[in-house]
């Protein structure tokens, strides 16, 4: 193994191990112990071998790039900090990938790509046929707000450009009808789990720039300043997601704040907001709920007691406002908080989690 590829892998073990302890103590279940992170890290970075592989079936420079994008590609990165079974499964379509590229080139090239165009001209009718509305709006949505962050800006303006080349203009080589075929097909299928596709997203990117290299005989200098600003949104989402998860999550510090302030025997917390049930207290002194007012409250406490708001999009102002228009919790909470105090504030700047306010609720106005 050279020492590029070497130096890859080690890029891609650090960067996602780096934060591998976020979320503890609130994440301490059975599949979220050190261990399984850990070896979810492992699988992640191997995952670079077949790969690797893969690509150098079409160029040797299309293996380095394709390996060095997944290295920093934000959305793989972000999901190796945890042991989910994702990670898991992207191992094994690289490898499935890495078996189709040996296919491929043997004499029954054509053959196995009809075999593929069949099967996944199949799964998309029966797709197609399930599929609503509302599934397509959410779909459209998410590939033209969250990919761009989770791919990187730069990656997704030239696998854009790598689909609309594939359907409009006949760019149809064996390499992107094995790669660029299941996408279009598969990516609305997984919906939120595109992360499994990483392995061909990466391939077929690179082969189209190497490509391009090759095909325009580009100065060095050139070629490395058009991959530097392509690559450079994907690093910085990278760098800066791993920034996060090496500090407190804003329910981190709710947590202590709630083990060194509250008394679990008498104080009572109603929570709303978003993953707020990481955060523990005694069962039966603490509430759920889906609306923030009087008649939601009342069956369950009377004041005193704490109410815990964490939501995105919420601020104090906004919280404090009797505009109803302004408002971004559910229900009519002000006669709550018209007399209470605020114990506790976190904000959500460069970290994960959303902005968390305790209001010590004394009496109903």
């Amino acid at each position: 193994m050279n020492k590029i590829l070497i130096s890859i892998i080690t890029l891609a073990f650090v960067l996602r191990l780096v934060g591998i302890n976020y979320g503890y103590p609130l994440h301490l279940v059975a599949m979220e112990l050190p261990i399984p992170r850990i070896f979810a890290v492992i699988v992640s970075t191997i995952t670079i071998i077949p790969i690797y592989f893969a690509a150098k079936k079409f160029s040797e420079k299309a293996a380095y790039l394709s390996v060095f994008i997944f290295s920093i590609l934000p959305i793989h990165v972000s999901a190796s900090h945890f042991a989910t079974k994702n990670v898991f499964i992207t191992f094994l379509v690289a490898s499935l990938l890495y078996l189709i590229t040996l296919a491929v080139k043997s004499p029954f090239k054509k053959f196995i790509v009809g075999i593929e165009i069949l099967l996944l001209g199949a799964l998309s009718i029966n797709y197609f046929k399930s599929i609503n509305l509302n599934e397509w709006n959410r779909f459209i949505t998410t590939f033209f707000t969250q990919y761009p962050k989770d791919m990187g800006i730069g990656l997704w303006i030239l696998f854009m450009l790598l689909i609309i080349l594939f359907i409009f203009f006949n760019k149809r080589q064996t390499v992107y009808v094995i790669t660029i075929l299941p996408i279009i097909i598969f990516t609305g299928v997984i919906g939120s789990h595109y992360v499994l596709l990483a392995p061909i997203y990466v391939v077929s990117i690179s082969v189209f720039l190497a490509e391009l290299y090759d095909k325009y005989n580009l100065p060095k200098y050139t070629a490395w300043s058009v991959l530097f600003l392509l690559l450079a949104p994907s690093i910085y989402m990278t760098l800066y997601d791993d920034y996060r998860y090496s500090v407190k999550d804003t329910r981190n510090y709710a947590y202590e704040w709630i083990q060194t302030n509250l008394n679990s025997d008498k104080d009572f917390l109603f929570v709303y907001g978003d993953g707020l049930d990481l955060v523990q207290f005694q069962d039966q002194n603490i509430q759920e709920v889906g609306r923030v007012d009087v008649k939601t409250l009342s069956p369950y406490r009377q004041p005193p007691y704490y109410l815990f708001l964490g939501k995105n999009d919420a601020t104090l102002e906004n919280i404090l406002t009797d505009d109803d228009s302004e408002k971004t919790i559910e229900g009519n909470y002000f006669p709550l908080i018209r007399d209470s105090e605020k114990v506790f504030e976190v904000q959500n700047k460069d970290r994960f989690g959303p902005p968390i306010y305790i209001f010590k609720v004394k009496s109903i106005n």
